[in-house]
């Protein structure tokens, strides 16, 4: 079991933070989203510019070390999505003028650095991290042109530093009315990745045939299923059986601060049963 270590970076919100100010790479702010836990659902604000990159990179560590105490086997950096260090990534978020920002190298820098700490907390071989290339997601996608050159010099080197995987997750639009985001071949980038040493999962709205065919052609070592398993639990097994899916699963409703739909989805027995 791998703890998914984050930081939401310029996607909080104040209020949510007991007043204390969000940050980000850049004092830039996100376009679009809301805050469905706070009244008027506002949208996101402007961040403060972050003073020093290295205090933030110690968190991360730190958490690594409360996870390792805590008994899990490793942990997984969430650069993806539109949260911190894929705000450091993107330089439509990231428009830093010293070491951390500016070039693909630079604007890399953040998230190698994390890696290298949890690294040094865990072993290269039980750290991973989940990346978005596209964007797509919380105002996050450069061009095609930046999106190849940024995400070919990170995955070369996490490749180099042979953690245990590497996972990335399609290009998703949720539609929301900020468009940015590039539908890119996450596949461009395989060939980067020394497969003796690091795994390549793959993310996002697979279902189990494209899976299959994922995994019988080589493209990738693992597909991975999150929203799924929520309302699945026993979502292995629907799959293995090619059973029918529950599609009771709403996304936003599930992150939107209710209860329901964590604990109380049946299995494909259970279901059978109800009926």
């Amino acid at each position: 079991m791998y703890m998914q270590l984050w930081h939401v970076g310029r996607v909080a919100h104040p209020l949510l933070q007991n007043g204390r100010p969000n940050v980000g790479p850049s004092a830039l702010a996100a376009k679009g989203g809301k805050f469905r836990q706070l009244e008027g659902s506002p949208g996101y604000v402007t961040p403060e510019a972050i003073k020093d990159p290295e205090h933030y990179i110690a968190l991360y560590k730190r958490a690594a070390q409360n996870a390792k105490v805590a008994g899990f086997d490793g942990v997984e950096l969430h650069g993806a999505n539109g949260y911190l260090s894929h705000q450091f990534l993107d330089n439509t978020s990231n428009h830093r003028t010293d070491q951390w920002g500016g070039s693909a190298e630079n604007r890399c820098r953040f998230t190698l650095r994390v890696i290298d700490e949890l690294s040094n907390v865990y072993g290269n071989d039980r750290v991973g991290i989940k990346l978005s290339p596209g964007g797509g997601y919380n105002d996050m996608g450069m061009n095609e042109k930046d999106t190849s050159e940024t995400f070919g010099y990170l995955i070369k080197e996490l490749s180099k530093r042979k953690i245990a995987y590497i996972q990335l997750a399609r290009y998703w639009d949720l539609g929301d009315p900020v468009k940015r985001g590039t539908p890119v071949d996450i596949f461009q980038w395989s060939n980067l990745i020394d497969r003796k040493h690091t795994a390549l999962f793959v993310n996002t709205n697979y279902n189990a045939e494209e899976g299959a065919k994922v995994l019988e052609s080589g493209l990738a070592d693992a597909v991975v299923f999150g929203r799924s398993y929520i309302s699945n639990p026993d979502l292995a097994e629907r799959l293995a059986k090619k059973q029918e899916l529950n599609s009771a699963l709403n996304f936003m409703t599930l992150y939107g601060g209710s209860a329901a739909g964590y604990t109380d989805y049946p299995t494909y027995e259970q279901q059978k049963q109800q009926a």
